[in-house]
């Protein structure tokens, strides 16, 4: 009886055993048969950024992602049961799939960049909104507009006016996203610094928004929802005991970015309280920004701007966000912008020089001259009394005099 069970007990045993190994076997063939599993590690072969088992081109440092490996994966693995080994798999999400939200140099050589689905949108700046935005549908549209909206402006298909209304959409998209989420980085603040990675970039952004800036004014802005702007302006009591100035010949010189339309409401606004009638407005057409970026490359170098892809620039313009690095940089930019001795820039010397022209024929009219500016205006006003006092001091010190308010 003892020998008998001793029997029973490894005929057993060899039957388990026979049961383990035919369950390996067929785990075996389903592994073959299975996709390769993902290799861990921290390896890097092409040094891109992107280890091994994250990248579907592990020897091409310009890729990193594939459609190719989207989709869920069945990895067998094994367990010891009481009734011998059970085969049951685990759905794997392959890290590898999807577009690389890593720019290639060649992509990154060009203004436009690649945009392998023709959708108007470039590669990389696709996959970041997806991989940021992918689980809020509506964020997530309006920041792949905004998205294609910029392209169109780099692609210099776009007239002046059309500039101007690609601008005000992006403006509209930014705030009906700001308007969804408390999260501060969305929208432009997202957004511009990943679109305009390279000098070449930002500053064809920037010289298509100045030109356009230039023949039509600045954009219109349009809150979310809104078919048009209705900005609610502050209302100005003539009510003020203002001094006699009819034999003043008066001027009036606005701000960086003001339409010629908003900057004439200005100089009536002034004409009312001065009670004074006319005044004249000098337009300041410039455009700040391209000028400040300009002496930003100026003071870091493209290559090195380029090797940061231009994000201290955008996040400081956008959000305020900055490195000390790149704060030190812009504030010595625009410490060298306000300086006396330098040009006020291409397009600002073309305004400057018609505002000379104007008021010197006051002054040779024996006319007393008095000049209102406002904000940047105060830059010109500076430049113009220079002017003046080296084509007459005695002019000047007796017959022109300025009025500055809000300067920057």
């Amino acid at each position: 009886m003892k020998n008998l069970s001793k029997k029973i007990l490894r005929v057993r045993q060899i039957w388990s055993i026979s049961l383990i190994l035919l369950s390996l076997m067929s785990g075996i063939t389903h592994a073959l048969s299975a996709p390769p599993p993902i290799k861990l590690g921290k390896v890097d072969t092409d040094g891109d950024g992107i280890t091994d088992s994250r990248d579907a081109f592990p020897l091409d440092p310009t890729q990193s992602k594939s459609p190719m490996y989207c989709g869920v994966r069945l990895v067998p693995r094994f367990a010891f049961t009481t009734n011998g080994v059970t085969t049951y798999s685990i759905p794997i999400i392959d890290l590898r799939c999807g577009r690389s939200s890593k720019e290639s140099v060649e992509s990154k050589n060009t203004l436009l960049g690649t945009d392998s689905n023709v959708n108007g949108i470039r590669d990389d700046v696709e996959a970041q909104i997806d991989h940021k935005f992918g689980r809020n549908a509506d964020i997530k549209a309006k920041t792949l507009e905004m998205a294609a909206s910029y392209q169109l402006i780099l692609s210099g298909s776009l007239n002046n006016q059309q500039i101007n209304q690609q601008i005000t959409e992006i403006q509209r998209l930014d705030s009906c996203i700001r308007d969804k989420t408390t999260d501060t980085d969305v929208g432009n603040a997202f957004l511009a610094h990943r679109q305009f990675s390279t000098v070449a970039r930002t500053r064809a952004y920037l010289t298509a928004a100045r030109d356009a800036h230039y023949a039509e004014g600045p954009p219109d802005f349009e809150d979310c929802g809104n078919s048009s702007s209705t900005k609610t302006r502050r209302k100005f009591s003539s009510k003020i005991n203002a001094p006699d100035i009819s034999d003043y010949d008066v001027y009036f010189i606005n701000g960086v970015n003001t339409k010629e339309e908003n900057a004439k409401i200005s100089k009536n606004k002034l004409q009312t309280l001065i009670k004074k009638n006319p005044v004249e407005l000098l337009w300041n057409k410039n455009h700040f920004i391209l000028e400040l970026f300009d002496l930003y490359v100026e003071k870091l170098g493209e290559v090195r701007i380029d090797e940061t892809d231009t994000q201290g620039f955008w996040k400081y313009v956008i959000s305020g966000e900055v490195s000390p690095v790149v704060a030190a940089a812009i504030w010595w930019s625009i410490g060298r912008w306000m300086d006396s001795d330098r040009d006020i820039g291409y397009w600002s010397e073309q305004d400057l020089e018609g505002m000379i022209e104007r008021i010197k024929e006051s002054l040779e009219n024996n006319r007393k001259t008095l000049v209102v500016s406002h904000s940047q205006g105060n830059f010109f006003y500076r430049n113009i009394h220079q002017a003046i006092d080296q084509w007459d001091t005695d002019k000047t010190k007796q017959c022109f005099a300025g009025i500055g308010f809000a300067p920057p």
